[in-house]
């Protein structure tokens, strides 16, 4: 279940879109595809930001935005992997 801020963000996105993957959306409210979204979440995260700055100064946009694509597509099989913990709430 979504948070209400989360579903109120996610509001313009076609519902059988919202649980496909993950989705960026800014503070301004900009809503960013996972494709570019992968690459500036690198860039926004402190200790993945030099990975950011390789990846677009190699100009290895394309190979990220494949390798998200392959991971969303099997995210089910992929989570069985990872542990289940309760979420942990970072919305301002």
């Amino acid at each position: 279940m979504l948070e209400p801020e989360a579903q109120a963000l996610l509001q313009p996105l076609p519902e059988n879109e919202r649980y496909k993957t993950w989705h960026l959306v800014l503070p301004n409210g900009t809503y960013v595809r996972p494709a570019e979204g992968s690459v500036m979440l690198l860039e926004l995260i402190d200790a993945l930001r030099p990975l950011g700055f390789l990846v677009r100064s190699l100009r290895l946009q394309r190979v990220v935005a494949r390798m998200e694509a392959l991971v969303s597509a099997y995210r089910g099989e992929l989570g069985k992997l990872v542990p289940w913990m309760p979420p942990v709430r970072r919305f301002p």
